[in-house]
């Protein structure tokens, strides 16, 4: 599994500053692995699709781990440009 960051630092230093979302459905894809594949994707510049989900995510989430990216991957930008 590749990680930009350890887990206790995202758990730490990252988690508590993400709002959790007051409607819709609870993520079934824990918030850290989330937030390491966005950094991977950031780190390393790939494009969304071409992301190794499999090495990125544990094995129970690496089903839905890239449609879970590829939504707060998305919200995220939106909430930085809400014009795009």
């Amino acid at each position: 599994m590749y990680q930009v960051l350890s887990k206790d630092t995202l758990e730490s230093e990252t988690v508590p500053y993400i709002p959790l979302g007051k409607r819709g459905f609870k993520s079934k894809v824990p918030i850290c692995e989330i937030i390491n594949c966005i950094l991977y994707k950031l780190k390393t510049g790939t494009q969304w699709y071409l992301l190794p989900v499999l090495q990125l995510f544990s094995q129970e989430t690496a089903l839905r781990g890239g449609e879970a990216v590829g939504y707060h991957g998305r919200k995220k930008r939106f909430l930085d440009n809400p014009d795009f």
